[in-house]
């Protein structure tokens, strides 16, 4: 197993610094917001390493197990060998994996706990298209539990169509971080772009929680999270706090010290009372010090 996992890993590494390429040649054309530094460039491609890394060991673990376990629902038909017919299927086969990907997003939000492993995503101030990969390596682990095994045990695509929804997964969740002033106009619901998704990453508190799915804001729109952009709504990007990532050991112990941290408040709170005096430091204090009858 994890022979394929190195040979996938090869291929990605050739395959991503072309598509990192053709993106910093749009974003030079047409950006939508300040440029990322090199520095920048650096931290998302090293945090992008591990979790590349951690995205293949993941998803072929979950594979492993699932052996022999076919999926219960066969709703494609079979493309037949027709390469139209397997993108068609493919596209299908992405709508229901969003699905799938749009909950698990959104409890990513949801949850300070999650959020604490999420949030090293939106840390990026210059959206681009190295963000794409600007994520801690835990998210794949999670992402391989809540999504990919209830694919795989649920549902079984046609053959061919696999390795094309494979590579559009890939090439759209890479385009749709593009700094570009791209947008889909009144088609944007339809299909997610740079524009949509950058409502996602913005700053801007009314904009928190909009537009969590990957590949088809219709799951937006029926679950009533749909941001629709302006013509030319191209907000900065980051956290909310102001709260920024530089370094790559703040980037990797990120989720660890929130986690920390909450851990730390949690224990250190004292237990609410709805009278102060029932709480103990005050019951102890007022022991041998009665107070008078009146």
């Amino acid at each position: 197993m994890w022979h394929v996992a190195v040979d996938l890993l090869y291929g990605r590494i050739f395959f991503i610094p072309l598509l990192f390429l053709f993106g910093f040649l749009l974003e030079r054309i047409a950006p939508a917001g300040e440029m990322r530094s090199n520095r920048d460039f650096l931290l998302n491609c090293v945090c992008g390493f591990f979790f590349i890394s951690f995205d293949l060991m993941a998803s072929l673990l979950v594979a492993s197990l699932l052996v022999g376990q076919h999926g219960k629902i066969s709703i494609f038909a079979s493309d037949r060998g027709n390469l139209v017919l397997a993108f068609a299927l493919a596209a299908a086969w992405l709508a229901v994996r969003d699905f799938f990907y749009y909950w698990l997003h959104r409890l990513q939000h949801a949850s300070k706990w999650l959020w604490a492993e999420h949030m090293l995503h939106h840390s990026d101030e210059h959206l681009n298209i190295t963000t794409s990969v600007r994520h801690h390596w835990l998210e794949m682990p999670l992402n391989a539990l809540c999504v990919t095994a209830p694919m795989m045990l649920l549902f079984r695509p046609p053959l061919i169509t696999v390795p094309i929804a494979f590579f559009l997964t890939s090439l759209v969740s890479y385009l749709i971080h593009l700094n570009v002033r791209l947008s889909f106009g009144r088609f944007s619901w339809v299909l997610a772009g740079p524009q949509t998704h950058r409502i996602h990453h913005s700053r801007l508190p009314g904009h928190c929680d909009k537009n969590f799915a990957q590949f088809f804001p219709l799951w937006d729109v029926i679950f009533r999270t749909y941001y629709h952009p302006q013509s030319d709504e191209y907000p900065a990007s980051g956290l909310v706090s102001g709260e920024t990532v530089s370094s790559l050991g703040r980037a990797l112990n990120l989720p660890f010290s929130e986690w920390h941290r909450m851990i730390s408040a949690k224990l250190s709170t004292p237990p609410a009372f709805r009278d102060p005096q029932e709480h103990p430091q005050t019951i102890l204090a007022n022991i041998g010090n009665p107070e008078p009858r009146p």
